[in-house]
């Protein structure tokens, strides 16, 4: 299925880190030592932002969600006929997933799989989704471990309200999930809990739907990556039992809230954003982050030029 979008197969063996100064051609300021926080920074400036500066996590939920929304949306966006996406919809209208919105013929719905763990990304994940589906997108959410939290119940609740589906479990053929979707959204915060069985599984099917060329966009820090060190490399490093090397997750979005993480330095995809406009300028001080400047009312700001 071809849907306009391309997904990148790459091996970790030609993975190397990035710089951190970037040029821009597109009248954006240029981003010049721009701070890449390991996983400490990154809970501390979250203890802050929830204890000193009065954030709650509803707050700070609906915000990223918005972010990653807004990112999803100018990488990928549901087009009206005449780009590559409608056209390759209406010449392979049989296995197409993309589908008419309303009675209008000349705009398509792009599908998202959006996969969401349990934790604080995850309830991101939930939020995205509603706005996506207000964006004109069709997102499918599977959420394998739902969160406990009465808001995190909420927030399934207002999906269901927007008429959007929940997947039970992920197909044995990876097949069936790329024939079904145009892109899968990674919000599997779960990443420092990723090497139990169950998600390992999960882990696999989105590498081989990924490989076989759906584009999928990770959130922060894509699944079974570690945030400080990126991908697994070998079994020195994560790996399953007896030494079995974990199948790795590389995206061609990634998304990055408050500031990229560490692993960010060795994401080597297409389009790389900053979302989560929401920190003081006395924590950016404090812990140097150097973030750029978002322009007008833009949710989301590129940290990389493949972005245009």
């Amino acid at each position: 299925m071809s849907m306009g979008f391309t997904g990148l197969n790459r091996t970790t063996s030609n993975i190397e880190p990035r710089t951190v100064n970037y040029s821009r051609s597109n009248g954006i300021d240029e981003i010049d030592d721009i701070r890449y926080i390991n996983d400490i920074e990154y809970e501390a400036i979250k203890d802050e932002l929830f204890g000193e500066f009065g954030f709650t996590i509803d707050q700070i939920t609906e915000m990223q969600g918005l972010s990653i929304a807004a990112a999803i949306h100018k990488t990928y966006p549901t087009t009206a006929s005449g780009s590559s996406l409608a056209s390759s919809a209406s010449a392979s209208s049989s296995s197409s997933s993309a589908t008419v919105v309303g009675n209008d013929s000349r705009t398509v719905a792009t599908k998202l799989l959006i996969c969401c763990g349990s934790e604080l990304l995850g309830k991101s994940g939930l939020v995205a989704a509603r706005h996506l589906k207000l964006f004109g997108f069709r997102p499918t959410i599977y959420n394998p471990t739902p969160g406990r939290t009465p808001h995190y119940h909420r927030l399934i609740r207002q999906c269901q309200e927007f008429e959007i589906s929940f997947l039970s479990y992920l197909p044995n053929e990876s097949r069936l999930i790329r024939d079904s979707y145009d892109l899968v959204v990674d919000v599997m915060d779960d990443y420092q809990q990723s090497l139990n069985t169950n998600n390992q599984e999960i882990l696999g099917k989105l590498v081989d739907v990924c490989n076989a060329g759906t584009p999928v966009a990770s959130v922060d820090v894509p699944f079974g990556w570690s945030a400080n060190d990126g991908p697994p490399r070998s079994s020195g490093g994560i790996g399953g039992a007896g030494g079995e090397v974990m199948p790795v997750l590389l995206p061609e979005c990634l998304i990055s809230m408050i500031a990229p993480k560490m692993c960010a330095k060795l994401f080597t995809g297409r389009h790389h954003w900053l979302g989560g406009r929401f920190i003081l300028p006395s924590l950016s001080r404090k812990y140097k982050l150097n973030l750029p400047k978002f322009v007008g009312s833009e949710q989301i700001v590129a940290i990389d030029t493949h972005c245009y």
